[in-house]
């Protein structure tokens, strides 16, 4: 071995041993870059059942709606109903009261 030799032996180690810290600070990247991505795929996952239940609520919720439009169409039209028979009770009392009256002036000149 020659005078120097010994001096690049010595910085060919360092540059190994440089070499060999990257490469452990970039397995260690590497690892945490690997977990990162599963819990990015898991994230993905939730996210997609989430988009799917709200694709299910909105459904259910538009099936409400469609439900409560017809439940109302039907009070309302039930309502209506009412309101015409009471209009009608009302005219059959007016028209009694009325041949009530018709009677007692009737009664009243005969009588």
């Amino acid at each position: 071995m020659s005078s120097e030799d010994g001096p690049i032996l010595q910085v060919l180690r360092d540059i190994y041993q440089a070499i060999q810290g990257t490469n452990s600070r970039l397995n260690e990247t590497n690892s945490r870059l690997g977990s990162l991505e599963n819990r990015m795929e898991s994230l993905e996952k939730r996210a997609d059942e989430t988009n799917s239940s709200l694709g299910n609520l909105e459904e259910r919720v538009g099936e409400n709606i469609q439900r409560q439009t017809e439940s109302e169409m039907r009070v309302a039209t039930e309502l209506i109903s009412v309101a015409n028979l009471l209009r009608q009770k009302i005219d059959d009392h007016h028209s009694f009261v009325e041949h009530e009256r018709r009677i007692a002036v009737l009664e009243a000149k005969v009588g």
